[in-house]
């Protein structure tokens, strides 16, 4: 029987009540993200029964509660930059928060930003390995395979970002 219900809704409550981590010194491009941090997978089965209406507003709503806990704690003198993306290793629905004054996002490959969070959750709902990826979709690597193979082009990131407090902007 499958799920009926959306996992999203109960996560909800855990992760607002969640304090962030602000790196007032500036030099928060590792622990902030780190400690902003909060990851999300769903089975094959719940993929059936979860909308991307039902994401979007997980999303809007973590969003709408980290920017208070910025303007409560800092009124606007201080903006981060809250963002989400899809990991497609782990197929997680990931986000985050850093300050807007890091100038960039903290990943080790190109990042690409999209304007549309869809984009984000629908790459998620769409992918084929929330279950995990079948020892089938492996291959053995030989040395021959090492010594003949050709770097791939870099892992481009996708993520949406949002300035908080959305005033700041």
């Amino acid at each position: 029987m499958s799920e009926t219900h959306n996992p999203f809704e109960e996560y909800l409550p855990e992760v607002v009540a969640d304090p962030i981590t602000v790196d007032e010194a500036g030099t928060g491009l590792v622990d902030e993200p780190r400690s902003n941090l909060w990851t999300f997978g769903i089975s094959n089965e719940t993929v059936a029964t979860v909308s991307e209406e039902d994401i979007l507003r997980f999303v809007h709503s973590v969003e709408d509660a980290r920017e208070r806990q910025i303007v409560e704690r800092f009124g606007t003198r201080h903006s981060m930059v809250f963002y989400c993306w899809f990991d497609e290793q782990s197929s997680y629905l990931c986000f985050s928060m850093i300050s807007a004054s890091n100038g960039r996002l903290p990943f080790g490959a190109p990042v690409q930003v999209v304007e549309d969070l869809r984009q984000i959750v629908q790459s998620f709902l769409e992918d084929p390995y929330h279950d995990g990826i079948p020892m089938s979709e492996f291959k053995v690597i030989t040395q021959e395979d090492l010594d003949n193979r050709v770097e791939p082009p870099p892992h481009v990131v996708r993520v949406w970002t949002s300035v908080l407090p959305r005033s700041v902007v």
